[in-house]
């Protein structure tokens, strides 16, 4: 009798619980979104092999108030629908490339945006209470192996392009695939062309590579080279380009600066090959009289590893420079995401150099 108690038991559960069913996949999602002023764009994506009424689908935006727009029109399976703002300022490109105009301007990439069929959530980008720049004046497309509906906004999950980039509308396509994202940027013939020194203001960068040798080492971000004679630079001090190690200096010594330095070091008394590569029509010298620039080590960039494995924080700044249509700061931008995801270096780990309890170095 206990035994068909309990059978029946489990029986009224499985019929009672359909939480415990398995979560269905999004048949929409959100899978690239450009924030740009007037021009913003947001596009759909049908996951189905079926075509979509849009009637029972709408758009919230969580701003002060909550924004709604209903959607109208039908998406093909396995297709994109592009939404824009419907302003006199639309540029035609984008125009051309948009399948649905909205009254509402609830375009911003500090907001949260989210996708809803009926009244169930779908997807969503950025956080519906915290205001949070995730795409402040760039483009986000959602990685391939990404493409599914979320109820948590997870920016490990796209990549960053810049906003004036609309070749990626109507598609699911990216430029780089997540193993490249890691991997970094890559010189490429077109650098090599470029002027180190910007030819026509010599205190900007042209982007521009030079090969140099290395004449001391410094801390995690600072180094000194040797540079060709015909720049007429000789001996420079160079600070690495948008990150920020922590200190090593006699008088303060920090948490996390003394690997980081290990590792810069390392990598440059063991190097075949070290080029410097100036910051595309950016300032060529910082306040400290020190150049700034992109330092290639064996042909990787070591300013983006600096991030990646956890020895420095990323300082954000806008920069040129790019590789396969993406700023050289977005890829480190997605490094330090890496970097955080897997609690890496000062995002996580204990400094093996460091007193944790008398807070100083061993």
């Amino acid at each position: 009798m206990k035994k068909i108690f309990n059978f029946l038991f489990i029986i009224f559960m499985v019929i009672m619980l359909p939480s415990c069913k398995k979560e269905e996949e999004a048949d929409l999602i959100i899978s690239e979104f450009i924030e740009d002023g007037l021009n913003s764009a947001l596009e759909l994506y049908n996951t189905t092999d079926e075509d979509i009424n849009l009637k029972n689908y709408k758009l919230y935006g969580y701003f002060n108030k909550v924004y709604k727009i209903k959607l109208n029109g039908t998406i093909k399976a396995k297709s994109t629908f592009v939404i824009s703002y419907n302003s006199s300022s639309l540029k035609e490109s984008l125009k051309e490339k948009s399948d649905l105009l909205v009254d509402t301007l609830i375009f911003s990439g500090r907001n949260g945006l989210a996708l809803l069929k009926n009244n169930t959530v779908l997807d969503i980008i950025g956080y519906k209470k915290n205001v949070y720049p995730y795409c402040e004046n760039r483009g986000i497309v959602r990685k391939t192996n990404y493409l599914r509906g979320t109820s948590k906004f997870d920016e490990y999950e796209w990549i960053r392009y810049p906003k004036t980039t609309l070749s990626n509308l109507g598609n699911v396509d990216t430029t780089v695939s997540e193993e490249e994202l890691l991997e970094g940027p890559k010189l490429t013939d077109e650098d090599y062309a470029r002027p180190f020194i910007n030819e026509t203001n010599n205190t900007l960068g042209g982007g521009g590579v030079v090969e140099v040798t290395l004449s001391s080492t410094g801390d995690g971000d600072t180094s000194n080279f040797n540079f060709p004679p015909s720049l007429g630079i000789g001996t420079y001090r160079v600070r690495y380009q948008n990150v920020d190690t922590p200190e090593t200096m006699s008088h303060l010594t920090q948490e996390w600066g003394i690997p980081a330095k290990e590792f810069t070091n390392e990598a440059l008394r063991f190097a075949v090959s070290i080029q410097i590569q100036s910051v595309l029509n950016g300032s060529l010298y910082e306040t400290f009289d020190r150049m700034l620039g992109w330092v290639w080590i064996d042909n990787k960039l070591h300013n983006f590893n600096l991030v990646k494995n956890g020895y420095s924080r990323l300082q954000f700044a806008d920069t040129q420079n790019m590789y396969k249509g993406i700023y050289y700061t977005d890829y480190m931008y997605h490094a330090e995401l890496y970097a955080k995801r897997n609690k890496l270096g000062l995002h996580g780990q204990k400094d093996p150099y460091w007193n944790y309890e008398t807070n100083q170095p061993k």
